[in-house]
């Protein structure tokens, strides 16, 4: 049941420049396609994806209602609430609404159709909205739930609390749309998806900046106190639904001022001009988006040194082409490059300040914390982000040529690919780290990081090989990747930080234990890399002799 089922419905869908039966047909097609597997990758129109994605996120809203408990009132609870949930949402929904409106898998045959822009908008924006909803309630029932603990809450205010946090998620989505329509009159087309990627990157980065500018911030903050006690923050789109979730509550209400109205005004001006910019001329102008490649590069793998090497260590030709294909793909495929990116970046961009802040004294002895010490958990993480996401491809039907590979061809390629990953995000940044740091710890403690770091970073891209389904790029992608990178980028690095609090109590205590786990953890690191490639070359021609998945 949709907008075009009443006749109120279908009334405004007409006044927006919409034909109510166009856009239930494509409605009802997006959803057959959805439910039939054909439509891959957008998180609205796959029911199962949306179900695995609505019981993960579950997780993150259990511990936000924790904040119920805590000392305070309930509009600083609901505030901190909608922020923390609004933030988890914007994540996920900017993979979403980027998927869904830069890479249309369907856009091929429906571009020949007489269908409009805002038409096909309005369906793929019903089914944004479908996510909106089934990601609010988890993120949100529980600590809609929990409110009730604060003496100044009425029994109606879980009701209040979601349909606040409802409104805020309809909000995002609309300004998601509403940046990628701008994106779209402002770029040339072959820039449009690289703009989009960067719009991500901006997202998925939003918790670790804050968690890096936490201090300077505090301290803003208590300068900027008592300026700001005076100030109507009204003008924050955050306290329209704060105002929501308090009406009818104890505790007096927000009020609203002239800086409430302006900030309506402007936001709804910029959704309205990008909205416009994204359903005008959209069918014709998306093809061209997705025929555009940007630059191309001339260069030949064959002259890669990396590549060289990769042949050396895999033993066969066809562990360079493993290197050639995966380096080019990692490049042009979208579905990886909107996957990775949003994860690796941020991780990597903590380097710096591991270099900069551990440079002073080697990392090895009791009660010593150095923040070098996170550098294997962070590449850990880059490379499960990598292993999480390299199977798939919107390319995927082009598997077809792996079929005509010998069975030999198959397992050089698969350790090609194992090289083409250890080399460039394992190897080489533990060998930066070695010469850097030989100049302020000393050769033997520089050594001893790097080798240490790299047997558990070895250790660990083995173990996650393991979830890795078939060869790179030649699977369908899947929706419920998008809940899983934004689950990744939250809670990532507290797993990071519990490793290194471990680490340091119980390993850099002594140089002798971490020479020693260092042998254990490279012995480890051999024996899981042998049997990950195993299984996978396994995985590899199973899914190869499986013809139903390259038509």
């Amino acid at each position: 049941m949709t907008l075009a089922s009443f006749g109120a419905g279908r009334t405004m869908l007409t006044a927006v420049g919409v034909q109510p039966r166009q856009y239930q047909v494509l409605v009802d097609l997006f959803g057959a396609l959805g439910e039939r597997k054909e439509l891959l990758g957008n998180l609205g129109m796959d029911r199962h994806a949306m179900n695995i994605t609505s019981l993960g996120l579950l997780i993150p809203g259990g511990l936000f209602a924790l904040f119920a408990f805590r000392e305070g009132s309930l509009a600083a609870f609901n505030m901190i609430t909608l922020a923390l949930s609004s933030l988890v949402l914007l994540m996920l929904l900017v993979l979403e609404a980027s998927n869904s409106f830069l890479n249309p898998a369907e856009v091929a045959v429906l571009a020949h159709r007489p269908i409009t822009g805002a038409t096909y908008f309005a369906a793929k924006l019903t089914y944004l909205v479908l996510v909106v909803l089934r990601a609010t309630a988890p993120l949100n029932g529980p600590a809609a739930l929990a409110g009730l603990v604060k003496p100044e809450a009425r029994w109606f205010y879980p009701f209040t609390h979601l349909a606040a946090a409802c409104a805020a998620g309809l909000f995002l989505a609309l300004m998601a749309c509403a940046v990628l329509g701008l994106l779209f009159r402002i770029l040339p087309a072959s820039r449009v998806r690289s703009a989009a990627l960067w719009v991500q990157v901006v997202a998925s980065m939003l918790p670790l900046a804050f968690n890096l500018a936490r201090r300077p911030l505090q301290t803003l903050a208590d300068a900027m106190a008592p300026r700001a006690i005076g100030v109507d923050w009204s003008f924050v789109p955050l306290t329209w639904f704060n105002a929501i979730a308090l009406t009818g509550q104890g505790g007096g209400q927000m009020s609203w001022g002239w800086p409430a109205a302006i900030g309506m005004i402007v936001s709804a001006v910029f959704i309205g001009i990008g909205v416009r910019s994204l359903s005008a001329g959209y069918m014709t102008r998306i093809v061209g988006v997705m025929r555009s490649s940007g630059r191309r590069s001339r260069r030949s793998q064959r002259g890669s040194p990396i590549g060289r090497i990769v042949r050396t260590m895999s033993g066969r030709p066809s562990g360079q082409a493993a290197f050639g294909f995966m380096s080019r793909m990692m490049r042009r495929d979208w579905q990886f490059r909107r996957g990775i990116i949003p994860v690796a970046l941020p991780l990597l961009a903590i380097g710096p300040l591991m270099l900069r802040t551990g440079v002073e004294v080697a990392p090895f002895g009791a009660g010593r914390f150095s923040v070098i010490g996170l550098l294997p958990v962070a590449l850990s993480l880059v490379t499960l982000g990598l292993c999480q996401m390299l199977a798939y491809s919107d390319h995927y039907r082009g598997a077809w040529v792996f079929v005509i590979t010998p069975k030999i061809g198959v397992r050089g390629f698969v350790r090609g690919v194992y090289w083409s990953l250890w080399l460039p995000f394992l190897a080489l940044p533990f060998g930066v780290v070695m010469l850097v740091f030989s100049a302020y710890w000393g050769v033997a403690d520089a050594a001893l990081f790097a080798g240490y770091g790299l047997a558990v970073a070895s250790l660990m891209f083995g173990l996650q090989l393991l979830i890795v389904e078939t060869l790179p790029f030649t699977s369908a992608p899947r929706a419920e990747r998008s809940a899983a990178i934004a689950s990744f980028i939250m809670f990532g690095p507290v797993a990071a930080v519990i490793a290194w609090g471990v680490q340091g109590q119980f390993i850099f205590r002594s140089r002798l234990t971490t020479a020693l786990a260092a042998l254990v953890f490279a012995w480890a690191a051999k024996v899981t890399a042998e049997y990950s490639l195993r299984l996978l070359e396994i995985k590899a021609h199973h899914s190869l002799a499986a013809p139903s998945e390259f038509v």
